[in-house]
């Protein structure tokens, strides 16, 4: 597998650069990220493909992790009750097309969780995984910290300018947060989105992000408190605090519900298995 990994080949470097792609466009464009996403999946396929013709073991594995296969039944429950509620209604083709439309189009996600899961394997990929990913985060949390300031979303400035900065269905204003007055000029606050068109489909990208910034840090509180505030330790410190204050702001109640259940069960495999003695100290 190291030499293999040493030497990768053109479809697993496509592989990576997809990867690459799909991380780190993600703040900035759904669009990109997804074909990103694809490149990646492409890449993997036909590496894959190649390595079962030269009769060699695949550069990136499948991992079946009990999580995935749960996301696997979860998705194939929703579909069932979706077959089943348009067998019964009365133009069952229309129905079960609105459905797959809507929410279970999320199953897409899913090939994305196993390429991560199998280009982690090597640990050098993994860190550049990591490291991709940190990057994405510092890009999504600074630019939610600057559309709180502005009453036109980011995405759509260029255009406004182009159309003499003309409201509308297509270029709408920003959701009004608050406002403080200070002296004579008052200062307006408005819900973080970043790049995104909606504020919902920036609390989704938040909400991903915060269990790992959260376990992170806490891992760091119990195994090593020193790196806290210093180097990569105090970078993700600051970077978890200023997701969490985007993640309020933004007010997407189910983001922040899924959030906080998603960093709960986080905490509770950490304690079972890697910082569990040392999760002990902390009780009286």
């Amino acid at each position: 597998m190291a030499e293999l990994d040493s030497r990768p080949g053109p479809w697993l470097r496509l592989s990576g650069f997809g990867g690459a792609l799909a991380v780190l466009t993600c703040p900035v464009s759904v669009s990109l990220s997804q074909a990103g996403l694809m490149l990646a999946l492409l890449g993997w396929a036909l590496d894959s493909a190649l390595a079962v013709r030269a009769r060699r073991p695949p550069a990136l594995r499948i991992e079946w992790r009990p999580a995935l296969l749960a996301a696997l039944l979860v998705f194939g429950f929703e579909l069932l009750a979706l077959i089943v509620n348009a067998t019964l209604a009365a133009s069952p083709g229309e129905r079960l097309l609105r459905g797959l439309r809507g929410e279970f189009k999320d199953v897409v996600l899913l090939p994305a969780a196993f390429w991560a899961m199998a280009w982690a394997r090597d640990p050098g990929r993994r860190e550049r995984l990591l490291r991709w990913f940190e990057i994405a985060l510092w890009i999504l949390v600074i630019s939610g910290l600057a559309s709180i300031f502005s009453i036109y979303r980011l995405a759509k400035i260029p255009a406004m300018m182009m159309s003499g900065w003309e409201v509308g269905p297509q270029a709408r204003l920003q959701h009004h947060l608050g406002t403080l007055f200070v002296g004579e000029r008052p200062i307006h606050f408005f819900m973080p989105i970043g790049l995104m068109n909606t504020h919902l489909t920036y609390a989704a990208l938040i909400m991903l992000a915060f269990p790992f910034l959260a376990l992170g840090v806490l891992r760091n509180v119990i195994l090593s408190p020193r790196d806290l505030l210093r180097g990569i330790g105090l970078s993700r410190t600051v970077l978890f605090g200023l997701a969490s204050i985007v993640l309020v702001l933004n007010n997407g109640r189910s983001a922040i519900f899924g959030a906080i259940v998603a960093t709960l069960c986080g905490l509770v495999y950490f304690i079972k298995t890697e910082i569990r003695w040392k999760a002990l100290r902390l009780v009286p």
